[in-house]
């Protein structure tokens, strides 16, 4: 059979009712693979997109390009290749961010695709010179597009990138190839894949960082709040129903330090919460926090700190006085903030309490400019400001530490953290920091043994982050 003839029944093959047909299927798995990368995101689905972007917005394999195939199909041996075989005549590409979401992407496809009356028929990953992809072939089992086929490349970011940008050269060349340029770009594709990999170990080196220091983070701040004395007195202080949900909380806390934000068991905490504090606002925000600090949920933070600052409006100064239990109560309610995370309401809260409560006793203003100080040192860490701005916190901090030099003798091991973290969060001088480190080491020292706990916990999370600031430095980041 000649070209020509090849031609003609390819032509006649792909009518105009065939055509539709394949484009319904296409529809159907874009449709599929854009709903996996809603699903997986796009940190792991890059893109999604089909041979329509480069072929101004046609779907279909051209019948000449189809008709080529089958040609050469036939002169590598198989004399018995038609258009009926040919499994790329429609294609699309999903693009992932790294080489180990390929098999995520195609485990997650397999499953849709079943539901929809589609499968796949086979996986090939294709490593030939200048060119690295999965092709998967999908069959339709259902009317109108039973039994065609659709092709899906599955690339990784960088190698998607290199196909477009050698498409014509070494992808599907109208001659051969010198084989000098064949093996060049062949180390060309070797080369990304090693850079994938990499990459690919780099992201887990980091993600695995990112989750230990969280995770610190998370555990020196429950610790922090349950050394409060505003928790330290709930006990003796809350309500009846109130004390019955507390006590509910501390059977399940491991199950609650685990939960999602959508489980039954955060759901009908905070509804147990919300229910038996309806008339106790200072027990509702205490209860709030608390379920906020062991969860770290979005919502049970924001309504903690609403409830906070509801609580803190509602204060009488008259009432202030020498209520011992109520001025603790005042200085823990910026803790219970950073307790849970929200720095920025734990500063502001803190200016609200200097300004607010002018009768509170000179000790209680002392402290609570102090944990004022530590939120401004920790924010500048995790959120540093331009140099102007973090000049002008630091000179506040300053002031602030020295306002606050009297609390020293009480606790010098604080002051060697702090003065450490400081150091950390403001310079830039991998030097300076290194000495920062020992500072913070020291503040263990002299530590009572009923707050050891609470200190080491700090230790290794202020350790961590100064060691992290250094390496930084030291790589010029």
């Amino acid at each position: 059979m000649t070209s020509a003839d090849i031609l003609l029944s390819v032509e006649k093959h792909m009518s105009a009712k065939r055509k539709g047909n394949f484009n319904e299927l296409y529809m159907l798995v874009e449709k599929t693979c854009r709903e996996i990368q809603d699903k997986l995101g796009v940190n792991v689905v890059r893109s999604v997109y089909g041979r329509g972007s480069k072929q101004g917005g046609e779907l279909l394999k051209t019948n000449i390009k189809i008709a080529k195939k089958i040609a050469k199909k036939r002169k590598d041996g198989d004399p018995t290749y038609d258009v009926k075989k040919v499994r790329d005549i429609i294609g699309l590409t999903a693009v992932m961010q790294y080489p180990d979401q390929i098999d995520i992407f195609l485990e997650e496809l397999s499953k849709r695709l079943e539901v929809v009356g589609l499968s796949i028929d086979h996986v090939d990953p294709i490593r030939r010179p200048g060119y690295y992809a999965t092709h998967v072939d999908i069959t339709s089992e259902v009317a109108p597009h039973l039994g065609l086929f659709c092709e899906l490349q599955v690339k990784t970011m960088l190698h998607d990138a290199w196909a477009a940008k050698m498409h014509d050269l070494n992808y599907k060349p109208d001659g051969e190839l010198d084989p000098r340029l064949d093996r060049m770009m062949q180390v060309i594709a070797d080369t990304i894949e090693s850079i994938e990999i990499q990459s690919q170990t780099l992201r887990e080196l980091i993600t695995e960082r990112w989750h230990a220091e969280a995770l610190w983070r998370k555990a020196a701040r429950l610790r922090m709040f349950e050394s409060m004395p505003a928790w330290l007195t709930s006990k003796e202080m809350m309500d009846g129903a109130a004390l019955a949900v507390l006590e509910k909380m501390f059977k399940e806390k491991s199950s609650l330090l685990l939960a999602a934000s959508d489980s039954d068991l955060l759901k009908n905490t905070q509804r147990d919460i919300t229910r038996s504090c309806k008339k106790l606002p200072r027990d509702l925000w205490v209860l709030f926090s608390y379920l906020a600090s062991l969860t770290g949920d979005t919502q049970a933070c924001d309504f903690a700190s609403v409830r906070i600052s509801e609580w803190l409006g509602d204060i009488d100064e008259g009432e202030v006085g020498t209520n011992d239990l109520l001025h603790s109560d005042i200085y823990c309610a910026p803790l219970a903030c950073s307790a849970f995370g929200d720095l920025d309401r734990a500063i502001e809260f803190s200016r609200t309490i200097l300004d607010q409560f002018i009768t509170l006793p000179d000790q209680t203003r002392m402290i609570v400019k102090w944990n004022l100080a530590n939120f401004l040192v920790e924010r500048q860490y995790f959120l540093p400001e331009s140099s102007t701005a973090a000049a002008e916190t630091k000179a506040e901090v300053e002031a602030i530490l020295e306002e606050c030099e009297p609390l020293r003798k009480d606790d010098p091991s604080g002051f060697f953290d702090f003065e450490g973290m400081m150091v950390v969060s403001f310079s830039n001088d991998p030097v300076e920091i290194k000495k920062a480190i020992k500072l913070i080491e020291k503040g263990v020292e002299g530590v009572k043994d009923e707050d050891m706990e609470f200190a080491e916990a700090f230790l290794e999370l202020h350790s961590r982050m100064a060691w992290r600031r250094l390496l930084k430095l030291e790589a010029g980041l």
